[in-house]
């Protein structure tokens, strides 16, 4: 999430026992807590609070009850029985994720209101079609007596729901669907080229034929093309930097479409513009390639950037990684130094500006000291104006991108 900094996160336990409380002053003495703080805090919090009778959680993501038969490992039984402040039953619950499950619970009370029993199941939801992968490895839809097994293994089991459409809800589905996929098809420019996905240059993320060669010395192409839009599209910024895990398929040659842009950047991001010295530029640039780097990092907070570029060396240590930083503005037409005193404005996706995601700690400190501004401009959207406004999508000068120069962990330049 992205809180704005006056938000009060209080907590959990203190805040949840003022709701009973305030309902109970109203007369009210049956207490569902619905709470989004994971399966075992919701088990500790059960024993913190008074009058609480039946908590339904999330977040976790977590299956309760018992699916060892078909090779599938829950957490804990549904529902899962704890005691309250009072000394009361609690019934915890929870139904995994993404509508795979639903929960099922019945709860009884006794004459003081407080929960005397409760039972359930937890149902795995399951369509009519199955599959499985014959002995050559090619995955088949089963029919006839293996059909009819399956079907079977189905019906004894109360836990599991074979469920149909339901012909109400998907046509009111498909009323919706077919707009979203007549408007992923309007064509919004072209690409002259195959502009290649790349993380670290040299790691050979994307997959495509020829990509791991063309991005070897200076990373991804559409990784600093996407930079340059969002740079353009935020009209008082100076530098754009992107990490590179934001940034998520190749472009083939040809056209590009809405569906294009919400494919290569999927996140709910907005446009964060924030006010930083060259000193601090630099810093998140090292923190950045540090969590790209160390183990338990994430190869996607690799940067990439527009009116900025340098040479990156990836046997020094932490901190001491980028050399020659130069700088160029929007109107510029040579690059300079990149002074170190100076305050530029930078643009970048609000997961990092915001949250610090990625190692992008020195973004958050910035934006925390107050020196940040959230456009409010979605970043897909943002790359569908651009890519209106220039029509052609082409491959930058190579002395636009970024990463001039990387040397690996042994010392040895890419090229």
């Amino acid at each position: 999430s992205s809180p704005l900094p006056t938000t009060v996160f209080e907590d959990e336990a203190t805040a949840a026992q003022k709701a009973i409380d305030a309902l109970k002053a109203q007369g009210i003495q049956r207490i569902v807590l619905l709470s989004h703080i994971g399966y075992s805090n919701d088990k500790s919090i059960a024993a913190k609070l008074t009058d609480v009778d039946v908590i339904v959680g999330g977040d976790s993501h977590t299956l309760l009850g018992d699916f060892s038969a078909y090779g599938i490992t829950s957490s804990g039984s549904y529902p899962t029985m704890a005691k309250n402040k009072d000394g009361d039953t609690v019934c915890i619950v929870q139904a995994s994720e993404y509508s795979k499950a639903m929960g099922e619970l019945t709860v009884n009370f006794n004459a003081k209101q407080s929960v005397d029993s409760c039972s359930g199941k937890e149902h795995l939801l399951l369509g009519e079609t199955f599959t499985r992968k014959d002995a050559a490895g090619k995955t088949v839809t089963l029919a006839g007596a293996d059909l009819d097994e399956v079907k079977a293994i189905i019906a004894k089991d109360a836990q599991l729901w074979s469920l149909k459409p339901d012909a109400s809800a998907e046509a009111v589905l498909q009323g919706y669907a077919g707009k979203v996929d007549a408007l992923k098809k309007e064509v919004i420019g072209t690409a002259s080229d195959l502009l290649c996905l790349e993380r670290i240059p040299g790691m050979g993320y994307s997959k495509t034929p020829g990509c791991a060669e063309a991005t070897r010395a200076h990373g991804g192409d559409i990784s600093n093309l996407v930079a340059f839009a969002f740079r353009d599209m935020s009209i008082t910024s100076e530098i754009a930097i992107q990490n590179a895990g934001g940034v998520r398929i190749d472009v083939p040659a040809g056209d590009v479409t809405i569906g294009t842009a919400y494919t290569l950047l999927p996140f709910a991001n907005s446009l964060f513009e924030l006010d930083m010295t060259g000193t601090e530029i630099k810093a998140v640039l090292e923190e950045a390639v540090e969590y790209a780097v160390k183990s338990g990092g994430s190869t996607g907070a690799y940067p990439y950037a527009a009116g900025l570029r340098w040479t990156v060396d990836l046997s020094k240590p932490a901190g001491s990684r980028f050399s020659n930083l130069e700088f160029k503005g929007k109107k510029d037409s040579a690059w300079t130094p990149l002074d170190m005193g100076r305050t530029y404005k930078v643009v970048t996706n609000s997961f990092l500006a915001v949250t610090g995601g990625d190692g992008y700690v020195t973004f958050k400190k910035v934006n925390d000291a107050g020196r940040g501004l959230d456009t409010y401009l979605d970043y897909a959207q943002s790359f569908v104006d651009y890519t209106k406004k220039t029509k052609v999508l082409n491959r930058l000068p190579v002395s636009e991108y970024s990463t001039q120069a990387i040397y690996d962990k042994n010392g040895l330049l890419q090229q």
